[in-house]
Protein backbone atom coordinates (compact mmCIF):
# COMPACT_ATOMS: atom_id res chain seq x y z
CA UNK A 1 0.00 0.00 0.00
CA UNK A 2 0.99 3.61 -0.52
CA UNK A 3 2.03 5.89 2.34
CA UNK A 4 -1.36 7.59 2.03
CA UNK A 5 -3.24 4.32 2.57
CA UNK A 6 -1.01 3.52 5.55
CA UNK A 7 -1.77 6.91 7.06
CA UNK A 8 -5.50 6.46 6.50
CA UNK A 9 -5.43 2.97 8.03
CA UNK A 10 -3.76 4.39 11.16
CA UNK A 11 -6.43 7.07 11.39
CA UNK A 12 -9.14 4.45 10.83
CA UNK A 13 -7.98 2.37 13.79
CA UNK A 14 -8.05 5.32 16.19
CA UNK A 15 -11.23 6.83 14.80
CA UNK A 16 -13.15 3.55 15.04
CA UNK A 17 -12.02 3.08 18.65
CA UNK A 18 -12.94 6.66 19.52
CA UNK A 19 -16.38 6.51 17.92
CA UNK A 20 -17.16 3.10 19.41
CA UNK A 21 -15.72 3.55 22.88
CA UNK A 22 -15.67 7.16 23.93
CA UNK A 23 -18.51 8.76 22.04
CA UNK A 24 -20.74 5.78 21.31
CA UNK A 25 -21.64 7.58 18.07
CA UNK A 26 -24.46 6.16 16.00
CA UNK A 27 -23.34 7.86 12.81
CA UNK A 28 -20.51 9.65 11.08
CA UNK A 29 -20.19 11.98 8.12
CA UNK A 30 -17.11 10.88 6.12
CA UNK A 31 -14.96 12.00 3.26
CA UNK A 32 -11.74 10.12 2.51
CA UNK A 33 -9.79 9.68 -0.71
CA UNK A 34 -11.15 6.54 -2.40
CA UNK A 35 -13.08 5.31 0.67
CA UNK A 36 -10.94 2.16 0.96
CA UNK A 37 -9.29 2.49 4.39
CA UNK A 38 -11.45 4.42 6.86
CA UNK A 39 -14.91 3.51 5.56
CA UNK A 40 -14.56 -0.26 6.14
CA UNK A 41 -13.28 0.31 9.70
CA UNK A 42 -16.14 2.67 10.53
CA UNK A 43 -18.80 0.41 9.03
CA UNK A 44 -17.78 -2.27 11.53
CA UNK A 45 -18.48 -0.04 14.57
CA UNK A 46 -20.93 2.71 13.56
CA UNK A 47 -24.47 1.94 12.35
CA UNK A 48 -24.56 4.79 9.78
CA UNK A 49 -21.81 6.31 7.65
CA UNK A 50 -22.74 9.08 5.22
CA UNK A 51 -20.07 9.26 2.53
CA UNK A 52 -19.47 12.66 0.91
CA UNK A 53 -18.16 12.27 -2.63
CA UNK A 54 -17.10 15.94 -2.78
CA UNK A 55 -18.74 16.64 -6.13
CA UNK A 56 -17.24 13.62 -7.89
CA UNK A 57 -20.09 11.90 -9.79
CA UNK A 58 -17.99 8.81 -10.61
CA UNK A 59 -17.03 8.31 -6.95
CA UNK A 60 -20.64 8.92 -5.91
CA UNK A 61 -21.89 6.20 -8.28
CA UNK A 62 -19.17 3.83 -7.03
CA UNK A 63 -20.22 4.43 -3.41
CA UNK A 64 -23.84 3.69 -4.30
CA UNK A 65 -22.74 0.53 -6.14
CA UNK A 66 -20.95 -0.57 -2.94
CA UNK A 67 -24.19 -0.10 -1.00
CA UNK A 68 -23.06 3.02 0.86
CA UNK A 69 -25.24 5.87 2.00
CA UNK A 70 -23.78 8.78 0.03
CA UNK A 71 -24.21 12.34 -1.17
CA UNK A 72 -22.54 13.58 -4.34
CA UNK A 73 -21.67 17.01 -2.94
CA UNK A 74 -21.90 18.05 0.66
CA UNK A 75 -24.98 17.54 2.82
CA UNK A 76 -27.15 20.53 3.68
CA UNK A 77 -26.40 22.49 6.86
CA UNK A 78 -29.55 21.03 8.43
CA UNK A 79 -28.37 17.50 7.60
CA UNK A 80 -24.84 18.18 8.88
CA UNK A 81 -26.14 18.96 12.36
CA UNK A 82 -27.66 15.50 12.72
CA UNK A 83 -24.32 13.70 12.67
CA UNK A 84 -22.46 13.26 16.00
CA UNK A 85 -19.14 12.84 14.20
CA UNK A 86 -17.51 14.22 11.06
CA UNK A 87 -14.30 12.99 9.44
CA UNK A 88 -13.08 15.16 6.57
CA UNK A 89 -9.87 13.61 5.29
CA UNK A 90 -8.27 15.15 2.23
CA UNK A 91 -5.10 14.36 0.28
CA UNK A 92 -4.72 17.99 -0.82
CA UNK A 93 -3.29 21.04 0.91
CA UNK A 94 -4.97 23.35 3.42
CA UNK A 95 -6.27 25.79 0.78
CA UNK A 96 -8.07 22.98 -1.06
CA UNK A 97 -9.35 21.55 2.24
CA UNK A 98 -10.72 24.95 3.25
CA UNK A 99 -12.38 25.50 -0.13
CA UNK A 100 -14.06 22.12 0.01
CA UNK A 101 -14.82 21.59 3.71
CA UNK A 102 -14.48 24.74 5.82
CA UNK A 103 -18.13 25.83 5.60
CA UNK A 104 -19.35 22.29 6.28
CA UNK A 105 -17.01 21.90 9.28
CA UNK A 106 -18.07 25.30 10.64
CA UNK A 107 -21.76 24.35 10.28
CA UNK A 108 -21.09 21.03 12.02
CA UNK A 109 -19.28 22.75 14.92
CA UNK A 110 -22.03 25.32 15.23
CA UNK A 111 -24.71 22.61 15.35
CA UNK A 112 -22.80 20.72 18.07
CA UNK A 113 -22.52 23.89 20.15
CA UNK A 114 -26.16 24.88 19.67
CA UNK A 115 -27.32 21.40 20.68
CA UNK A 116 -24.80 21.34 23.56
CA UNK A 117 -23.98 17.80 22.52
CA UNK A 118 -20.58 16.15 22.27
CA UNK A 119 -19.08 15.32 18.95
CA UNK A 120 -15.88 14.32 17.21
CA UNK A 121 -14.37 16.24 14.30
CA UNK A 122 -11.39 14.64 12.58
CA UNK A 123 -9.67 16.44 9.75
CA UNK A 124 -6.64 15.72 7.64
CA UNK A 125 -4.83 17.54 4.87
CA UNK A 126 -1.32 17.72 3.45
CA UNK A 127 0.79 20.68 4.59
CA UNK A 128 4.46 21.58 4.56
CA UNK A 129 3.75 24.53 6.87
CA UNK A 130 3.18 23.39 10.46
CA UNK A 131 1.17 26.55 11.18
CA UNK A 132 -1.51 25.56 8.63
CA UNK A 133 -3.42 23.43 11.14
CA UNK A 134 -3.40 26.12 13.81
CA UNK A 135 -4.60 28.72 11.32
CA UNK A 136 -7.43 26.46 10.19
CA UNK A 137 -8.50 25.64 13.74
CA UNK A 138 -8.61 29.32 14.69
CA UNK A 139 -10.76 30.04 11.63
CA UNK A 140 -13.14 27.20 12.52
CA UNK A 141 -13.36 27.76 16.27
CA UNK A 142 -13.48 31.55 16.57
CA UNK A 143 -16.89 31.97 14.90
CA UNK A 144 -18.32 28.86 16.59
CA UNK A 145 -17.20 29.88 20.09
CA UNK A 146 -18.39 33.44 19.58
CA UNK A 147 -22.02 32.32 19.21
Amino acid sequence: PTAEVGRLRSIATYAAALLRGVLGADGVLLHEPGFFAVLPALRRVVPRVLCCAAGDPVLYEELLRRGCEAVEGAPSEAEVGRWPAAMLLEDAGPAAWRARWESLAAAWLSARLEAASPGVLVLMFEASDAAALGSLLVALLDPAVGR
